[in-house]
């Protein structure tokens, strides 16, 4: 599970409680400059960022059908390391993207983020949280509009029904990185880029039914949620 680095009120523990439903099992995302590691310096290179979580979990997407998540830079992070992974042969069997269009169309949000680095503290007592908000901003530099290059993994695409930053015509975009049609799920939900807050047990239903998809049948027999 990657979550958000754009979103430093937004912590990692705010997908624990998907662990509550059987079969499950959470791995949320703690980069450096947040809660236990709030003394470390934030992290600003997304290649190394990518770099040292496929180093941790790829023994874990090996060893079970595993999904990826983000939202919304946090989709292009997990976008990011499902590739690294996938270049080392041992990629999740499912991408899950929610409130950011697909690396081949331009972003606000990405956009947004990034100009954040350019915003000046007003207050003293926000430095540090504006500090983090730069540093995660940075993530992002560089990363441009890529040619889609499909991924062997499935992609489900979660969108709101009212986001301004991420349609779901623009959250459809992401079928382009799919290896087929029937490898790409969008679903829409009531909401703006922050529907995820009110649809949370909907959004993991539709993601435990997309990732039970990619399961060969001689696996499902022997595995359950």
């Amino acid at each position: 599970m990657c979550d958000r680095p754009a979103a430093p009120r937004r912590r990692p523990g705010f997908y624990q409680s998907w662990a509550d439903a059987e079969g499950v099992e959470v791995l949320a995302v703690q980069p450096p400059g947040r809660e236990a590691r709030a003394a470390e310096l934030p992290i600003t290179d997304l290649r190394r960022l990518v770099r040292q979580t496929a180093n941790e979990i790829a023994g874990i997407c090996e060893s079970r059908p595993t999904a990826l998540i983000g939202h919304p830079g946090g989709a292009r992070y997990a976008f990011e390391l499902s590739r690294a992974l996938e270049r080392a042969n041992r990629g999740p069997a499912l991408l899950g993207v929610c409130g950011v269009s697909a690396p081949d169309q331009p972003s606000p949000v990405l956009d947004r983020d990034r100009r954040a680095d350019d915003r000046r503290p007003r207050r003293r007592m926000l430095e540090s949280f504006n500090a983090l908000i730069r540093a995660d901003a940075r993530l992002y530099t560089g990363l441009g509009i890529q040619e889609p290059v499909r991924l062997r993994c499935a992609i489900a695409a979660f969108a709101g029904d009212h986001d301004p930053l991420a349609e779901p015509k623009e959250m459809a975009g992401w079928h382009a990185w799919a290896t087929a049609p029937e490898a790409f799920t969008l679903h829409e939900y009531p909401g703006d880029n922050f529907f995820i807050r009110h649809r949370f047990q909907a959004m993991l239903d539709d993601l435990l039914t997309a990732l039970a998809r990619t399961v060969p049948a001689t696996l499902a027999a022997s595995w359950a949620y």
